[in-house]
C-alpha cells in the first residue's frame, strides 16, 4: 500500500500545479466549440486538475466595468468595453512572477501575437494550447471524464 502513495501523489500533483488562462473570445470562435459565453463557462467550470482556471472574455459594448465571478478554482472574467482579454492575460501572468516564479502556466489561444508574448515572458509557461485541441482533448481529462493514462497499481495488484 505504501508503494502506491508516492505514485498517487505524483499523479494528483502533476496537473494541479498548473494555472490555466483561457482566451474565451478566441475559444468561442472555433469550429466545434460553443458560441455563447455561458455554455463555455459551464463546460470549463468542472475542471479539477488545476491550481486555478481563469476564463477571460473581451469587453462588450455597454459594459462599463470589469465583472469577475469566482467559484473554487474557477474565475470567469468579463472585461469592460474596449478591454482586451490578451492584455488581461499577459498582465495576470506578469503579476504572478514575483509571487511564485516557478509556477506553471498554460494558455489556451490561437492568437499568434498573444502566444508569442506569453512564450517570451519570464514566467515558466508550460505551453500554449490551441482552443480546439483544448476543447476536445484537454478539457475531458482535466474534468476527470477520461483517464490520464497513469500506470498506478490497483489495490488488487499489491
Amino acid at each position: 500500500m505504501l508503494g502506491i502513495v508516492p505514485a498517487a501523489l505524483l499523479a494528483v500533483t502533476k496537473h494541479t500545479a498548473v494555472t490555466w488562462f483561457i482566451d474565451g473570445q478566441n475559444l468561442q470562435g472555433h469550429k466545434g466549440t460553443p458560441r455563447d459565453r455561458e455554455t463555455i463557462a459551464l463546460k470549463v467550470k468542472p475542471i479539477k486538475a488545476a491550481e486555478k482556471v481563469i476564463l477571460v472574455f473581451d469587453g462588450q459594448k455597454g459594459i462599463t466595468e470589469d465583472r469577475i465571478e469566482e467559484e473554487g478554482i474557477f474565475r470567469n472574467v468579463f472585461l469592460r468595453e474596449g478591454a482586451s482579454a490578451d492584455e488581461y492575460i499577459l498582465n495576470q501572468i506578469n503579476s504572478l512572477i514575483p509571487e511564485r516564479p516557478r509556477r506553471k502556466v498554460q494558455v489556451v489561444t490561437a492568437d499568434r501575437a498573444l502566444r508569442n508574448k506569453v512564450l517570451r515572458s519570464k514566467f515558466v509557461v508550460y505551453g500554449v494550447v490551441n482552443p480546439v485541441v483544448f476543447w476536445k482533448r484537454y478539457l475531458p481529462r482535466l474534468c476527470g471524464m477520461k483517464s490520464d493514462y497513469t500506470n498506478t497499481p490497483t489495490e488488487e495488484e499489491n
